[in-house]
């Protein structure tokens, strides 16, 4: 239980760090392609093992539509 209580709070706190760099560097193309696709990949990851029940895809797809957007705007 305490490993993955770990895990959970550290991925937490990496999802926060991604946050802060699109934040500071919100014209490195490349940085924006990297988050949209590692969000993507995890979006898909997380409706196809969970099958759709846990809703982390939502959040995941919408990370990744918005550096997408940024983009391409």
């Amino acid at each position: 239980k305490a490993t993955l209580r770990f895990a959970w709070h550290i991925t937490s706190f990496a999802w926060l760090g991604f946050a802060v760099l699109l934040w500071l560097l919100p014209d490195s193309k490349e940085l924006l392609w990297t988050t949209a696709a590692v969000f993507a990949v995890s979006g898909v990851c997380s409706l196809y093992y969970s099958k759709g029940k846990h809703l982390s895809w939502l959040v995941f797809f919408t990370v990744s539509g918005c550096c997408l957007v940024r983009l391409f705007s």
